[in-house]
């Protein structure tokens, strides 16, 4: 058994605002987003490229879509690569600008307890 007490039924508020720990809020974005962001816009970027290169020539080794295919591939890579680099950048600009949580205003009024009033501080009619 070890020698540290235990307390007996709930705690007190008192003793839960002493042992309270403040909290960050922030909001951290969803690196899956922004990686399918990235995706998105380098398959648009290599349809518009292959959209403004024209049609293939003649005895070329690849044809149109294979082009189509390879860009979207190696575009779609890099603009996940890209997205998600932009997700890091984010998430660490949202780490300086954290700041403190605020309680629940029912917590901060002192409502919300689930204590029964003391009997000395009910009204008087």
């Amino acid at each position: 058994m070890s020698s540290t007490a235990v307390p007996e039924g709930d705690p007190t508020p008192e003793d839960l605002e002493r042992s309270a720990q403040p909290a960050r809020l922030r909001r951290a974005p969803r690196y899956r987003g922004f990686a399918l962001a990235g995706v998105v816009v380098g398959v648009l970027v290599a349809v518009v490229a292959v959209a403004l290169s024209g049609p293939a020539r003649e005895g070329a080794p690849l044809d149109t879509v294979s082009v189509l295919l390879l860009l979207a591939v190696v575009l779609g890579t890099f603009g996940a690569l890209l997205g998600a680099a932009v997700a890091v950048v984010v998430d660490r600009r949202s780490l300086r600008a954290s700041r403190p949580a605020s309680r629940p205003a029912s917590r901060r009024a002192g409502g919300g307890t689930s204590a029964p009033p003391a009997d000395d501080a009910a009204p008087t009619a």
